[in-house]
This record gives structure tokens, C-alpha cells and sequence, in this order.
């Protein structure tokens, strides 16, 4: 990994919850995403927010997720938990 990724990683996981949680959403609507909110805290210290990504002036996808800070890589088992709950 470049340094530079390595760096990255170190700052991120050194910010405080509030500090990270206002990175994300800086990140999201820089992205394009409006109407970003919270849905609910989880139970595993991440945050599940639904947003509108604007793709043009006629479409616009309503989009569910989850942002997690870990050190290493998170599993299948992790995403196929998260799409299960997203889907009912």
C-alpha cells in the first residue's frame, strides 16, 4: 500500500466518532447525494443512512447504506447481514 493510503488509513481511524461521522457526510454530498439522513445508529457502532443520488434531471436512485470503521476488511457474512436487513 502507498504511503499516502497508509496515512489516510491512520487519520481515519484516529477521528472521533462525531469527526468521522461529518467526514462522511461532507464526502456523500460532495458526491452528489442530497437529502442524506440517518436512519438509525447500529448496533455494531456504524451508522445506516438513506440518501438521493441525483445520476441527471430525470433520474434519481434512493440509496440505503452503511459506513463502518475498521482496521482490516469486513466479510461477506457482514454484506450479505447488511443487504438482508436493507431488502425486509
Amino acid at each position: 500500500m502507498e504511503n499516502w493510503c497508509i496515512n489516510l488509513k491512520i487519520i481515519l481511524l484516529n477521528l472521533n466518532p462525531y469527526d468521522f461521522e461529518k467526514l462522511a457526510l461532507i464526502i456523500l454530498r460532495e458526491s452528489g447525494f442530497m437529502e442524506v439522513e440517518i436512519t438509525k445508529k447500529s448496533g455494531n457502532g456504524g451508522f445506516e443512512r438513506k440518501g438521493i443520488l441525483l445520476l441527471n434531471d430525470l433520474i434519481s436512485l434512493q440509496i440505503i447504506f452503511e459506513y463502518k470503521r475498521y482496521k482490516n476488511s469486513i466479510g461477506t457474512d457482514k454484506i450479505r447481514s447488511f443487504r438482508g436487513a436493507m431488502e425486509g
